[in-house]
Parts: structure tokens; C-alpha cells; sequence
């Protein structure tokens, strides 16, 4: 048995970066019409995109979960007459220093600051994982907040928040260097008895 002609079918993509009407194959999954249609807009949202049935919410992907573990729920075949929505997005901070993937995130009411960390790929091997450093926006003006690591599971950011990962100390916190007329100069522990 061999497969003949595939049905066409109309989908309609809202919120898009290159919205509109796409006429795709009807072997086509809600991922594969992202591609099509760009993906969510400059000021749309990542982690609640509706896919539309009937004038219903079918299904609701969050693309964060695909991006950071494969997590493919949601990505349904699409059917003639869906459409793709992209609502706005609600919180966006950023992220930058010694983390392996700094950048903008959207974040969820929900989430916390080392959900900001995890999509952050985590810490580098030189950052400084005692405090983070946060600008946020105030009624008047921005302010700077330090968040120590034991508040870091149960910090809840803001929407544009500004975070800060700084690296450890160019120093060495036990050590000695000998030099001169020596076998063996260089850099040596210092214990004190």
C-alpha cells in the first residue's frame, strides 16, 4: 500500500511573526506550523500558545518545555479551520554573568528565580552562587536587591527584572607563592596549624 496524494488543509496563525492564513499538508503538528508561521511575534508569549478547535482552546503548548526538555505534549495534528494563537506575553526578566545561556525569559506567575536559573542552562564553573543581584522597576524609579542562595528557591521575580550572576574572586583564599633561587617556586597551600 502506498500513500497517493495528501489532503491540503487551511490553518490561521494569530499573534505570529509572519501571521496569516497557511494552506499546509494534513499530516501537519502544531510544531511544524510554527515553523511556517515564524513562531510567536516580538511581544507574544512562548509558554501559553492556544491552538483553537471549533472556537474552543484545544490544547495549550508551552514551548519552554519542548526547548529545555523535549517534552513534546501538545504538539497535536493540526485540523482544517484551527487556528494558532499567540496571546501577549505576561512577564519577561533577563538574565546575564556566569550563566551558561544568559538572555530574556518569560516566565510564569508560578515560577521562581531558579526556574530562571534552569533555563539559564545554570550556573558557569566560575560563578559566584552565594547572592545574585536583581535590578527591578519600582513605582518611580528602578532599585537593586541582593538575593542570597537560601532565598533563591523562593524568590519570585517581576516583570523586568534584571538579574546579575558574578563570577568568584580572581584570588586564591589558602595559598603562598615562593619565588627565587629555588627547585620547585609557584603557588603552594598555606595551612595553619
Amino acid at each position: 500500500m502506498s500513500l497517493g496524494k495528501i489532503r491540503s488543509i487551511h490553518i490561521t496563525a494569530i499573534g505570529a511573526y509572519k501571521p496569516g492564513n497557511f494552506t499546509v499538508s494534513s499530516l501537519t503538528t502544531v510544531y511544524n506550523a510554527l515553523l511556517a508561521c515564524g513562531g510567536p511575534g516580538d511581544i507574544n508569549t512562548y509558554r501559553n500558545i492556544e491552538v483553537l478547535r471549533n472556537n474552543r482552546i484545544f490544547t495549550t503548548i508551552d514551548l519552554y518545555q519542548f526547548l529545555t526538555r523535549g517534552d513534546q505534549n501538545g504538539n497535536v495534528i493540526l485540523k482544517d479551520g484551527d487556528v494558532i494563537n499567540f496571546p501577549v506575553y505576561k512577564k519577561h526578566v533577563s538574565i546575564s554573568g556566569q550563566v551558561k545561556r544568559g538572555g530574556i525569559f518569560e516566565l510564569k506567575d508560578n515560577e521562581n528565580l531558579d526556574d530562571l536559573l534552569f533555563f539559564a542552562g545554570g550556573y558557569t564553573d566560575k560563578a559566584y552562587k552565594g547572592q545574585i543581584t536583581v535590578k527591578q522597576i519600582s513605582d518611580l524609579e528602578r532599585k537593586i536587591r541582593t538575593i542570597y542562595r537560601a532565598d533563591i528557591p523562593n524568590f519570585k521575580p517581576l516583570d523586568g527584572d534584571e538579574f546579575k550572576v558574578e563570577s568568584v574572586l580572581d584570588r586564591i583564599e589558602n595559598g603562598v607563592n615562593i619565588t627565587g633561587p629555588l627547585y620547585r617556586a609557584g603557588d603552594y597551600e598555606l595551612t595553619l596549624a
